[in-house]
């Protein structure tokens, strides 16, 4: 499928410029439309079939991080997680919006459910390239850390894990938790000895 040869470092991720805010009457009549817009599309995701919030979604003017995140939500929640993975290529294919934290957690979840190790793999890249945009959430990051560990990739896991800045109990858990599957016990009680260190 055409999909599984996507490759995250095709888009221009770092080129991104967002658009400055307007302060004009358009702007926010714009605004204020694309707000409405997004609330009756909420609305039709928890009241209506997929293939009717599609269709609403394919009929919004604009769709910002918002919109996808929300036909993405419902993509996920109605147990469409081929069509989730199919929507992110297309969110980045149109390099309009940038996903934030909640858009890459869905898709890694995707991932996992469907067990499409490729595209995970894809998208840990293309949050390597965001990372210097934005910070990634830990929260983000401890989902990737699970996915890989849910794969068997513990040194996968771990380069993620030592690539978090500010690790909470949940990410270090998710850490011990991978090394004891494969019976790395000295790091896990690394990771718990640095973790009753930091708490100091």
């Amino acid at each position: 499928m055409a999909w599984l040869t996507y490759k995250p470092t095709r888009i221009p991720v770092v080129s991104y410029q967002p658009h400055k805010t307007r302060c004009s009457a358009s702007t926010i009549w714009s605004n204020s439309i694309s707000t409405r817009a997004n609330i009756l599309l909420s609305s039709y995701s928890k009241s209506k079939p997929l293939d009717v919030t599609l269709k609403f979604f394919r009929l919004l003017p604009h769709r910002d991080t918002l919109s996808w995140n929300t036909i993405l939500a419902a993509s996920s929640q109605q147990g469409w997680y081929i069509m989730v993975l199919h929507l992110f290529v297309e969110m980045l294919a149109l390099a309009s919006q940038l996903p934030d934290s909640k858009t890459l957690r869905l898709v890694l979840e995707a991932c996992a459910v469907t067990s499409n190790l490729l595209f995970a793999l894809q998208v840990h890249g293309y949050i390597l390239k965001l990372q210097g945009l934005y910070s990634v959430d830990v929260i983000t990051n401890t989902r990737l850390i699970c996915l890989y560990r849910e794969f068997g990739l513990i040194e996968n896991a771990h380069q993620v894990f030592e690539r978090i800045s500010n690790r909470d109990v949940v990410a270090s858990v998710a850490m011990m938790a991978a090394f004891n599957e494969v019976g790395q016990y000295e790091e896990t009680l690394r990771i718990f000895s640095n973790l009753l260190r930091d708490k100091k």
